[in-house]
């Protein structure tokens, strides 16, 4: 090649060489760099980063989604060494905006300690959450009857085992709200520590995998909500409870949001349970995401779970919601329920950190489909447990444990129930919750924990 061919001129901030096409001056090689040697320039470093980090064994990762993705098959080491090299640039840091929280103010300050840790469980990630101390798994699952409604699934633990070794599954979406979301299948279990820090382990067992720390994070959060982690009140209702602090009952079970918890609130309004169970099945399975796993707990080889829908698809769906799921009347509720979650006319953030029941009653009753009922159930979800959601199942309740007589009126009895639980305040909701739960066990004849709920049920 002639020496006039190898000669470069200088063009800005770069060098022009005929074989090499253009690339940085050395001085301002690290401030901006060309496409080729940008790419040359990350193997190189990524090569040698994964040579200098330790191994850990065979550990895999898949991108974002179960069963592979457009993402390269690589080994945690590998991408542990090429997010070392990203970081320089940009940092993923879990965070989320009021507005789309789906826990309140109080439950973030105390958001239990996460600490993730990738696993070769066929291409599952697992997570740990630090949990207070004393927690139970199985008390806090089975301790309200929302968790015998879609997408709810639950497994208990063989009887020659402890109750906490059951396990519970569900669909959690996450992503951008009303824009892009997805879902994913996570299973939740107690590991028996035996004095070490009280835990859980997650794990996501189907779906699209959160590929981010903030989709984690949102997950994260639905799992606290759902058992309560962050609830501080348990060692004060205990204080005036014996006989719920010996069974570790409390922590009730909600769902991950409340647009869910108003939803089956309305669907649980007027109607047996038999029937709210069906009106959620419907609406889990004709409008929500489908999500396949395999089933390993339930002893199936593949189950398909259908997460609970989300506002945008309840709008999406509105023209043919009552006749596929069979609402009736409290279409229109649901339906203006979520545009009114899409309008943000409901602020989730808003109403779950508002410290003043009082207030929460005047906003819920403000809504189409929530009388009295509705809107005391949904405050005791939200953690005002000073609430009275009475109903015909209260005065059963008291005809049967309290002999109260069947001529008198319903309006009477509620007024002994509030008389009755009155030494409990302000956990009066928890001292009646508890007692009318420990009556459908002996109906049912067996405890809760050992009740089995699965998707094959139900789907």
């Amino acid at each position: 090649m002639s020496q006039s061919k190898r000669k470069k001129k200088k063009k800005g901030f770069f060098v022009r060489s005929r074989t090499a096409g253009y690339y940085p001056t050395q001085s301002h090689w690290f401030s901006i760099m060309s496409l080729h040697g940008r790419r040359r320039s990350t193997r190189l470093n990524r090569n040698r980063a994964i040579q200098r980090a330790p191994r850990t064994g065979s550990e895999t990762h898949t991108g974002p989604y179960f069963g592979g993705g457009k993402e390269k098959s690589m080994s945690s080491t590998e991408q542990a060494a090429k997010s070392s090299l990203c970081g320089k640039k940009r940092k993923l840091v879990a965070r989320f905006s009021p507005a789309q929280s789906c826990a309140s103010q109080a439950d973030k300050a105390l958001q239990p300690q996460l600490r993730i840790r990738e696993k070769c469980f066929s291409n599952q990630r697992t997570l740990t959450i630090t949990t207070p101390r004393g927690f139970s798994l199985a008390q806090s699952v089975c301790s309200y009857g929302y968790f015998g409604l879609c997408p709810n699934e639950w497994i208990p633990a063989p009887p020659t085992l402890r109750e906490d070794a059951g396990e519970y599954t569900r669909p959690y979406t996450f992503g951008t709200p009303h824009a892009e979301e997805f879902a994913v299948v996570a299973s939740v279990t107690q590991p028996d520590r035996r004095g070490d820090e009280d835990c859980i382990v997650v794990r996501f067992v189907g779906g699209s995998v959160p590929a981010t720390p903030e989709h984690v994070a949102q997950v994260t959060a639905q799992i606290s909500r759902v058992l309560r982690l962050g609830w501080k009140g348990l060692d004060a209702f205990h204080a005036v409870h014996p006989e719920a602090r010996a069974r570790k009952f409390g922590r009730t079970f909600r769902s991950p949001t409340l647009f869910e918890d108003m939803v089956k609130t309305l669907t649980n309004c007027n109607m047996k349970f038999s029937g709210t169970v069906r009106m959620n099945r419907l609406l889990c399975a004709c409008v929500g995401h489908a999500s396949t796993f395999d089933g390993s707990a339930a002893g199936n080889a593949k189950v398909t779970a259908h997460a609970f829908p989300t506002p945008q698809q309840i709008v999406d769906a509105h023209a043919t919601l009552q006749e596929r799921c069979k609402l009736g009347y409290r279409t229109s509720w649901i339906v203006d329920l979520a545009q009114r979650f899409l309008r943000g006319d409901i602020n989730p953030a808003a109403i779950e950190q508002e410290p003043c029941s009082a207030t929460v009653q005047r906003t819920l009753l403000g809504l189409r489909g929530f009388g009295p009922f509705a809107s005391f159930n949904v405050m005791q979800l939200l953690g005002h447990h000073n609430a009275f959601p009475f109903d015909t199942e209260t005065v059963r309740l008291f005809r049967e444990e309290h002999g109260i007589k069947p001529g008198v009126k319903s309006k009477d009895v509620f007024e002994i129930a509030r008389k009755h639980y009155q030494e409990y305040a302000p956990f009066q909701f928890l001292a009646y919750w508890f007692e009318l739960w420990k009556n459908y066990e002996r109906q049912k004849g067996l405890v809760s924990t050992r009740w089995e709920v699965t998707f094959a049920e139900k789907l």
